[in-house]
């Protein structure tokens, strides 16, 4: 079971961003792999901020887009959505009692519960933060492209 974080989404739904390709195909070839794919609604409600965020200017999509882009994800067959749950509730304040949990890393310990009360293990992101939950392997698809 894999899940798939909200910059991998932004970069594959706005067709000018650095790594609108890499992110495209990795969409494309989880979908081939004909394995289930768990979007939480924390993930889809950070793409729908940021992909439709003003300040982006040229990159900013309008919300009729962003709308589309999400119905299309989780319209496919093997795409489910999760919410929290009280184990959830449980394994987050379990994190909270072993790492500081602040700022933007309160974000990432709630999406890290829920992967972790479902069972989800593989997380396909670019944000280091992830690594902090030992439990969940993170991959970062666009790792040979930085520098």
């Amino acid at each position: 079971m894999i899940s798939l974080d909200a910059n991998i989404l932004i970069q594959a739904g706005i067709s000018q961003s650095s790594f609108h390709a890499e992110a495209n195909k990795l969409l494309y070839d989880v979908a081939a792999a004909d394995e289930p794919i768990y979007l939480y609604w924390e993930v889809l409600h950070a793409f729908r901020r940021v992909a439709t965020n003003g300040n982006a200017g040229s990159l900013a999509l309008e919300t009729q887009q962003a709308d589309l882009f999400i119905d299309q994800l989780i319209g496919h067959p093997l795409v489910a959505t999760l919410s929290p749950s009280k184990e959830s509730w449980k394994i987050f304040k379990r994190y909270s009692q072993e790492m500081i949990v602040a700022g933007n890393l309160v974000t990432h310990a709630i999406i890290a519960s829920q992967f972790e009360a479902n069972g989800i293990k593989k997380l396909y992101s670019n944000d280091r933060d992830f690594r902090k939950f030992s439990y969940l392997k993170v991959i970062d698809p666009f790792i040979k492209k930085k520098r």
